[in-house]
């Protein structure tokens, strides 16, 4: 597993809006002073679910964009339908099978949010230096 040390615009959420699919930073809920990564899914208003790994927001299934997600066949973490409160989003992680995410903590207040992840500057992966964190 790559032990990564990522580049982040620490203002860049102070000037645009998290959009769907965004690599976020946040506190994380359980531990305010550690930091998480993980990408936008859902937002306030809306109606999140999943299904055998397959994603629904207000009934329709998501289709994933991102290449680097990983699923394992027989393991997904379901959700019953669940509404995301005023100025929350829900966050999951792409490593979907062993991500601690919005699935267990619940949907993130924005005011949580410190920045957007931009590249890997240092991995004990050496092929992973220098990739843009999407």
């Amino acid at each position: 597993m790559a032990e990564d040390f990522i580049l982040a615009d620490m203002d860049y959420y102070n000037f645009n809006k998290v959009k769907r699919n965004d690599l976020v930073i946040f506190n994380d809920p359980r531990y305010p002073t550690q930091l998480l990564i993980k990408r936008a899914i859902a937002f306030e208003d809306e109606k999140i679910s999943i299904e055998n790994g397959n994603i629904f927001i207000n009934g329709q299934a998501f289709k994933e964009k991102n290449k680097s997600i990983i699923f394992e066949i027989d393991y997904f973490a379901d959700l019953k339908e669940t509404a995301i409160p005023k100025g929350h989003i829900f966050f999951i992680g792409d490593n979907r099978p062993n991500s601690l995410d919005s699935r267990m903590f619940g949907s993130i207040s924005i005011n949580s949010i410190k920045g957007k992840p931009l590249y890997v500057y240092f991995s004990n992966s050496f092929n992973r230096v220098g990739q843009y964190v999407n």
